[in-house]
């Protein structure tokens, strides 16, 4: 052998963890624990976690938020028994922080399960209906057979069990005034579903005259967060899951991974 030859030291590839995802920490152990506490009987861990992915799927930047906004808001969504699915509730981004928006529908299933409530009836009111207000007191007459008009006014009824009716009325100057003070107000529901959320406008108007269960008050507190500075509040339930997912075993395949993609979640 020549004295020439040198000696080649060959390094092993070192183990690289595999990053820990949002949908990691959504769907162990760990997060699903924490909503079962605090999840009606109606509800179980396993639909909300798959209601979290389909948010995700159809809103991507979701999963750009930080993990503890995305399951604090889970957390509240669960403890109020609503669905983040866009139906009864938002997950809407802001920047990196995730915030939880109840949707009118979603205060309304909430009204009736108080056992006070039988049903709320939120409507536009444009300007070729026949539309009055006595008292409080609406009437409204609308023809389907021609065009209705620009909306002015949007009031909501509430029909309660003991017999007795409440009405709330907002002219869209009124609610104009709301949206522009939301943080969200030039975008997510209000661009997308301006006539949805001020419905839910009215209705919450009308709903803090009476609002009794925890879970109602709780939801009309939420969205009223929406109005002020965007804040993430994080509670020590959430960084206990977060805690455990963080430090389950790593992956020890040598290859080096990338963010997850939202087709992830398919």
């Amino acid at each position: 052998m020549s004295n020439d030859s040198k000696e080649v030291t060959v390094t092993e590839p070192k183990s690289v963890a595999r990053k820990v995802t949002l949908k990691d920490i959504v769907q162990g152990d760990a997060f699903k624990a924490q909503l079962a506490m605090v999840l009606p009987d109606t509800l179980t861990p396993d639909r909300m976690v798959r209601v979290a992915l389909t948010a995700m799927l159809k809103t991507p930047k979701i999963i750009e938020c930080e993990p503890a906004s995305v399951t604090q808001c889970l957390l509240d969504a669960a403890s109020m028994g609503l669905e983040p699915d866009g139906r009864n509730a938002y997950l809407i981004p802001f920047g990196h922080i995730c915030t939880l928006i109840p949707s009118w529908i979603g205060l309304v299933a909430l009204a009736r399960r108080s056992g006070e409530v039988s049903n709320i009836f939120p409507c536009e009111v444009c300007e070729n209906d026949v539309f009055h207000w006595r008292d409080g007191k609406v009437e409204h007459e609308i023809d389907w057979k021609n065009p209705r008009g620009d909306v002015y006014a949007v009031y909501a009824k509430a029909f309660y069990k003991d017999g007795s009716i409440d009405t709330e009325t907002m002219s869209k100057d009124e609610i104009e005034k709301v949206r522009k003070s939301s943080k969200s107000g030039n975008s997510g529901p209000w661009v997308s579903h301006w006539g949805e959320m001020a419905k839910k406008t009215v209705i919450k108007r009308l709903l803090k005259r009476t609002a009794s269960s925890p879970e109602l008050k709780s939801a009309i507190d939420l969205d009223d967060s929406e109005y002020s500075s965007v804040t993430t509040r994080i509670e020590k339930p959430v960084h206990g899951a977060l805690e455990a997912a963080f430090t389950q075993a790593p992956d020890t395949s040598p290859m080096e991974s990338t963010p997850e993609t939202p087709n992830a979640f398919a």
